[in-house]
């Protein structure tokens, strides 16, 4: 993968050569997914001081080559920019042809009305991966949501909050 030019949105400069760490890959259809996980401090960010932390990125392969995603200034995973991308909520699906996600991490991808094609989901750690494409001019555009299971869902909120009191 080309090392990232962009971390959490803000233009990214490497600092010295950086090899690429795989953490998980998944398999979904006809769609190779490999998550690579680099760290803060081998970058320049613009607007961050240096950190320690790190981060992920994805990439999408299928029998018309691979996509690199990256978490511009959205919460969604994309290789560029995409004018009019939004998300928005959905019901409750079955994993297989919808998500099958909590009321909180529904972020189904949609331009304009056009909504993106359901591609797959998978779970790395403590992070649920929801894989979708947009299908245009013959073209496909991946588009990735993750939710991090660690953190409680809202839902789990209110129904521990019943049962207690």
């Amino acid at each position: 993968m080309p090392t990232p030019t962009h971390v959490f949105g803000f233009a990214a400069t490497p600092l010295r050569p950086i090899e690429e760490v795989s953490i998980a890959n998944a398999r979904l259809s006809n769609v190779e997914v490999n998550v690579l996980r680099w760290e803060l401090r081998d970058f320049a960010v613009e607007k961050l001081k240096p950190s320690d932390g790190w981060f992920v990125s994805y990439r999408v392969k299928d029998s018309s080559g691979s996509q690199d995603l990256l978490q511009h200034k959205s919460p969604l995973f994309i290789a560029s920019p995409i004018p009019g991308l939004s998300s928005g909520g959905s019901k409750q699906g079955d994993g297989v042809t919808s998500p099958k996600w909590c009321k909180s991490d529904r972020q189904w991808p949609v331009i304009g009305k056009e909504r993106a094609h359901f591609v797959g989901q998978f779970r790395y750690g403590d992070t649920v991966a929801y894989l979708f494409v947009f299908m245009r001019d013959g073209q496909r555009t991946y588009v990735l949501s993750q939710h991090d299971t660690s953190e409680q869902d809202i839902e789990e909120h209110y129904r521990d909050e019943e049962k207690g009191g």
